[in-house]
């Protein structure tokens, strides 16, 4: 298995590309010092971690089941 290490490398700012959006020096020939770290494993969710997580939703599982039951007591009517 190959390990993953952070990588540095000097460049012209020529030759980043422009899709990074970084502030760089006006002057092509300048340059610039990138470090590329890996980035961690993605994050796992289940939907219910997201309850709450919008305006006007509602902060846990039990207040969405409650406002859930009041809505179809209200429809048995």
């Amino acid at each position: 298995m190959r390990t993953i290490t952070t990588t540095r490398k000097t460049l012209k700012v020529r030759d980043i590309p422009p899709s990074w959006q970084v502030d760089l020096p006006d002057d092509p020939d300048a340059l610039v010092t990138v470090t590329i770290s890996p980035a961690g494993p993605p994050a796992s969710h289940r939907l219910t971690d997201y309850i709450g997580s919008g305006r006007g939703i509602h902060a846990t599982r039990a207040e969405a089941d409650a406002y859930l039951r009041e809505l179809r007591d209200e429809w048995q009517d």
